[in-house]
């Protein structure tokens, strides 16, 4: 029971705000459902701040779906992605693929790599990347990040992450979230 509560602790929230993940490599279990809240902070971008929604299904050991959405004084962001466990153990590693709307229609692809910590932690980090499309261009923003989340009851974890921008079209962020396992 711990094992698989650390499992959706450490990846219920693939998130991606414009490059969020608040995710590890480790995908839901089939099944079970997940749903987090975190405030983000855009760095680059003054004082705006964020709040990211995201609901995760288990779809088999592999496999987990997402839904997501952010609320702030831009316009609403809405995707999903489909998130595929290549490596279990020590260390997972994940890549998704998804699509959003927020401002433009775009693709989202994440790679992650993970190192679990005794089924309490997780310290994981990758690169994030968007293709957004817009009526006579397409941007590609690429994001680093690095988080770590922490089980801190039977169903609840906390994670916090930061993600650097690496190329002009992209922004750096920091988020604090809750996750909740059911």
């Amino acid at each position: 029971m711990k094992r698989s509560l650390f499992f959706l602790s450490v990846c219920i929230i693939l998130s991606h705000s414009g490059a969020q993940v608040l995710n590890s490599g480790s995908t839901l279990r089939p099944g079970k459902f997940s749903l987090s809240l975190a405030p983000i902070f855009y760095i680059d971008q003054g004082s705006d701040i964020g709040l990211y929604t995201v609901a995760g299904l288990g779809i088999s050991r592999q496999l987990d779906f997402s839904v997501k959405a952010c609320f702030h004084d831009k316009p609403v962001y809405v995707g999903g992605d489909i998130e595929y466990m290549i490596i279990g153990g020590f260390p997972t590693v994940s890549i998704a693929l998804g699509m959003h709307k927020y401002n433009k229609l775009g693709i989202d692809g994440t790679f992650n790599l993970t190192f679990p910590i005794r089924h309490v932690a997780s310290l994981y980090g990758g690169l994030d990347v968007d293709v957004e499309f817009s009526d006579h261009s397409t941007t590609v923003p690429l994001w680093g990040f690095i988080g770590l989340e922490v089980v801190v009851r039977k169903h609840l974890g906390i994670v916090v992450e930061i993600d650097p921008s690496i190329n002009d079209p992209a922004w750096n962020m920091f988020s604090l979230g809750l996750a909740v396992y059911f």
